[in-house]
């Protein structure tokens, strides 16, 4: 405490230039040793880790988080290092930061299994199969699932036993979400939530004691969405805010509004949909998650368009776009990283059993078989683009040649039809530009007989023009025949061409 006067008696100080600098080095030499003999206890790293599992803003949490670490490192308290490593983990899995909470965890991986605390160790594999299980590797998934339920399966408290396996059961369930390679088995998905639910109700307490059951009554409640049950899920829905509300867990409400917004827009209620997004979308900035920012200005965009406030549509797409792009590189750097942890985790078994030599001739017929597939497939594609263009060709001569043996009021030399026919080809937009370069007289000519065509009127009447049918028409501008004979109908009405009349012939005549 006397330390602490001085330093602050010293920095009241006016001392010349000269000594300044004696004045500095004093100073932080003071508070060096204040620091060095600053009393560290395993009650203090106790309650910092218990700050930050209260603490909502992440960036705050971390930094009292890191603080425990440090702490507990430099007295060699296991039990308090251990626990502020597993929460930071959970900071940086919530913020979608998958390869970083794989990268921290392998780093921290000894610590935790040398301590012999199954709760932890428990811990430890169920968070690394959610991160496993986010980046699509289900299998890598399970094993640590499983490895997460053994070490559960040892724990003598009954408190920290039901906490643990209502989050591995909760895990099982995101699996089932999340992989899309095969069909969702929705009472599955229920078995699982309700297996987590209900683990997660024995467990005691407040606070983040009862996180699981919050969202495992989230996840049934979604399970009911899927089924179209709208009343049993709005009922789950509502248990889950009422925790959210008693327990201050404002992270998890973003998940909660968004369900009822799906609800709403399943009664076809647009503005109260709106509303509980918003909500969602205000939480998630608070709570700086990522995912579901990006979840719900997609959303919120998709709505707006619907109830027909484009402007509002279009800035929330405009932020899901740049989340987007900036999450790309990062997506791809995660999955990347989980691949090299799954490879070093495999090398392992591999060294023990002798089999690397087997492994690199595997990997070298499969190159081998890749290489001649990707050749095959190329020549084949190089083969049908040759076809096309040769029918392409064809085409184009054919047209000219029927262009060239009709009476045209515009003449034009050879070349420049065959750009204008490549151009409508090609569905390019300069088409029409041309066409009425080289085709004057044919487009003032229609607008006298019909002042109210459009561009898009005057674009198959160019068409028409050049000799396309319907079925060319459709197949080079990418819409159907019918769109296309819907089109044709218009321009018929507008020009009052007789239902008698050939379209294309009385085009030929203009």
């Amino acid at each position: 405490m006397k330390c602490l006067v001085f330093l602050v008696v010293l920095c009241s100080l006016r001392l010349p230039m000269v000594l300044q600098r004696f004045k500095q080095i004093l100073f932080i030499a003071l508070l060096s040793a204040t620091t060095a003999f600053a009393q560290i206890t395993k009650q203090s790293i106790d309650s910092l880790n218990t700050r930050a599992k209260e603490v909502t803003d992440f960036d705050s949490s971390n930094v009292l988080l890191d603080k425990a670490i440090a702490q507990a490192k430099a007295i060699s308290y296991t039990k308090g290092l251990t626990a502020a490593v597993l929460t930071k983990g959970v900071h940086l899995f919530n913020r979608n930061q998958f390869e970083e909470t794989l990268r921290f965890l392998n780093e921290w991986e000894k610590v935790i299994l040398q301590s012999e605390e199954v709760a932890k160790m428990s811990h430890m594999y169920a968070l690394r199969g959610n991160c496993y299980s986010r980046l699509s590797f289900f299998d890598k998934s399970r094993e640590c699932l499983h490895l997460a339920l053994k070490y559960a399966a040892q724990i003598p408290d009954e408190q920290l036993k039901n906490n643990n396996l209502a989050r591995i059961y909760s895990i099982f369930g995101n699996n089932i979400t999340g992989n899309t390679s095969i069909p969702l088995n929705i009472d599955s998905l229920l078995y699982y939530r309700r297996k987590s639910y209900n683990f997660g109700k024995k467990v005691k307490g407040t606070g983040s004691a009862k996180a699981f059951v919050l969202i495992q009554a989230v996840g049934i409640g979604r399970a009911y969405l899927m089924k179209k049950e709208y009343d049993s899920a709005k009922r789950y829905f509502d248990v889950s805010l009422a925790l959210e509300k008693e327990s201050k867990l404002e992270k998890y409400a973003v998940e909660i509004y968004m369900g009822y917004g799906e609800i709403n827009i399943a009664e076809k209620k647009l503005d109260q949909a709106v509303l509980n997004y918003k909500k969602a979308l205000s939480v998630a900035y608070r709570t700086k998650n990522i995912g579901n920012i990006k979840a719900c200005n997609q959303k919120l965009a998709t709505l707006y368009e619907e109830i027909g406030n484009l402007e509002k549509s279009k800035d929330h797409l405009k932020e899901f776009g740049k989340l987007t792009d900036s999450l790309i590189p990062v997506n791809t750097k995660a999955v990347k990283a989980a691949s090299d942890f799954i490879v070093k985790d495999k090398e392992v078994v591999f060294e023990e059993k002798k089999t690397n030599y087997t492994l690199i001739i595997i990997v070298a017929v499969l190159v081998a078989g890749g290489l001649t597939y990707v050749l095959l497939a190329f020549r084949k594609r190089h083969k049908k683009v040759d076809a096309l263009h040769q029918q392409k060709q064809q085409f184009l001569m054919e047209r000219l040649e029927f262009l060239k043996s009709k009476t045209l009021n515009d003449k034009v030399n050879d070349e420049a039809l065959k750009e204008i026919i490549n151009l409508a080809m090609a569905n390019d937009p300069a088409f029409l530009v041309k066409f009425q370069e080289f085709h004057p007289v044919f487009t003032q000519k229609l607008m006298e007989r019909a002042p109210n065509l459009v561009t898009s009127d005057l674009l198959i009447c160019g068409q028409l023009r050049l000799g396309f049918y319907t079925k060319e028409i459709a197949r080079y501008t990418n819409t159907s025949v019918r769109a296309v004979e819907g089109k044709k109908y218009r321009v018929r009405k507008k020009l009052d061409i007789p239902a008698s009349e050939d379209i294309n012939v009385w085009m030929m005549q203009v």
